[in-house]
């Protein structure tokens, strides 16, 4: 039986736009991708690289905080 699991490169890009809205005047946007491995025991023993996944996550900054 395989076992899955996922996890993240060490590569990532962060960058801020001006949104020119004061209510919410940034725009955050995360780049990393997610690495899902594949296992023959749950003790990770024995792994590989399966697939790897840009992922893009977008936030504001809104009262004074990020918000995801």
């Amino acid at each position: 039986t395989l076992v899955t699991y996922k996890g993240y490169g060490t590569d990532f890009e962060i960058e801020v736009k001006h949104t020119g809205y004061p209510p919410a005047p940034f725009v955050g946007v995360l780049r990393y991708s997610e690495q899902l491995y594949t296992c023959v025991d749950t003790r990770a023993s024995r792994c590989r690289l399966a697939s790897t996944t840009p992922v893009t996550e977008i936030f504001r900054f809104q009262n004074g905080r990020w918000i995801y």
